[in-house]
């Protein structure tokens, strides 16, 4: 097993630290547990399979904690590296999540 700490600071802007998400890579697969707006670049720095990620957990609706869940959903769904992906990516979360992923992809109108 494998824990790689992408963040464990808040949304403060700090030089060394960011926002909360912590990478776990196991003989079954891999999840990131929270995805802070940080979440995403980190994974890359790190040169983890982020194209191949099984899971995500959020543990809770703070913006250091979800912040960059939306980019990175959006991001892996346009990627030239995930278009042949398929296999599921599953998000756990809290109650409210689908809400959240409704209010995400609903289309508004502007007057």
């Amino acid at each position: 097993m494998q824990l790689v700490v992408l963040g464990s600071g808040t949304s403060v802007p700090h030089p060394q630290r960011a926002a909360a998400a912590h990478w776990l890579q196991t003989s079954g697969g891999s999840l990131l547990l929270d995805c802070s707006a940080a979440a995403v670049h980190r994974m890359a720095a790190e040169r983890l399979d982020w194209t191949g990620l099984d899971a995500i957990w959020i543990s809770h609706f703070h913006l250091d904690h979800i912040g960059g869940l939306a980019p990175f959903l959006f991001g892996t769904k346009h990627a030239p590296q995930t278009q042949g992906r398929r296999k599921p990516l599953t998000v756990y979360g809290p109650r409210g999540l689908d809400k959240l992923f409704r209010a995400l992809t609903r289309r508004t109108t502007t007057s």
